[in-house]
């Protein structure tokens, strides 16, 4: 009887909370805002997990010293905006002879990733990649530099259209 009640118990739970999970999706969102998007505010979370895998894909070649390999990652032409401030519309062959420049010139880069997030427009039809990280970077010579980075990559039929970087250092 005791099981019994408390396979009842566990049951009821979860019925209760993927009740309460589907009225929480369900939700229209009336709340008229003090700004408007000028992209969009219509997403959805938890897009394609494989945008996610593909572009950390980017990250972990840069950390074994593979530029080259990450070409196929990226459509043929991109925009990518550095963290610096500069925008470049660039061939993607461009891009990947420049972090092979970057590669080259430090001995390693490590990344700490702390989060990452898919999402999808439907206003918009496009799919996002946000990712949150430490970047630890160790020169060949100098000082390593540890910053937080934050990357969102815009993806079209599996493939990155968009990057945008920002980064800061960490309060000690």
């Amino acid at each position: 009887m005791k099981n019994l009640l408390l396979v009842y118990t566990a049951v009821s739970l979860i019925a209760c909370n993927q009740h309460h999970t589907d009225k929480r999706t369900a939700a229209k969102d009336n709340i008229i805002y003090p700004f408007r998007a000028a992209y969009s505010s219509n997403l959805q979370v938890g897009s394609d997990p494989e945008n996610a895998k593909r572009m950390m894909q980017v990250w972990k070649f840069m950390e074994q010293g593979k530029p080259d390999s990450v070409r196929n990652i990226f459509a043929d032409t991109l925009i990518f905006e550095s963290a610096e401030g500069a925008r470049y519309i660039t061939p993607a062959d461009s891009l990947v002879r420049q972090m092979k420049l970057y590669s080259m010139a430090i001995d390693s880069v490590r990344y700490d990733v702390n989060v990452w997030q898919t999402t999808h427009f439907p206003d918009t039809n496009d799919d996002w990649v946000n990712i949150w990280a430490i970047q630890r970077t160790y020169p060949k010579s100098g000082k390593p530099d540890t910053v937080k980075i934050q990357e969102n990559w815009r993806m079209k039929k599996g493939r990155c259209v968009f990057i945008n970087q920002y980064k800061a250092r960490p309060v000690n």
